[in-house]
């Protein structure tokens, strides 16, 4: 009964997997690591991105973040479906993925933080403006 399903990246891999949610109406995202996967990604009809890792996280230790950077350069080039950022999302980071482009973000680390996670998650939203989610 599920409307959509998550690739991540090392996942099954996009080509076999974007013709069966295709079949099955499934609208599916794909974890991207660069402008490249970003396009394959659109490519193969994906309904969204989740782009990362932007900044260090506890939760993908050893990962080198890809900074804000990545996430202008995917933002200005993939323009048809919702990019969201992901790694070391906060309060603080939130802003500077939306002014870089960046449709929405998602986040693991801030949920267990000290502290309210919905004060947290309330801040990561407004910077996406009104209507954000």
């Amino acid at each position: 009964g599920a409307d959509f399903v998550q690739l991540g990246y090392h996942s099954v891999p996009l080509e076999a997997a974007a013709p069966l949610c295709k079949a099955r109406g499934l609208g599916f995202g794909c974890s991207c690591h660069s402008l490249e996967q970003a396009r394959q990604a659109v490519a193969a009809g994906a309904s969204y991105i989740y782009l990362g890792t932007i900044f260090a996280t506890a939760s993908k230790p050893g990962v080198q973040a890809a900074g804000v950077g990545l996430v202008r350069e995917v933002c200005s080039q993939v323009t048809d479906i919702p990019v969201f950022a992901i790694g070391g999302m906060s309060a603080a980071t939130a802003p500077q993925v939306a002014a870089a482009g960046a449709f929405g973000c998602a986040a693991v680390s801030a949920l267990w933080r000290p502290g309210d996670p919905r004060t947290e998650l309330a801040a990561m939203s407004r910077a996406f403006g009104p209507g954000a989610y």
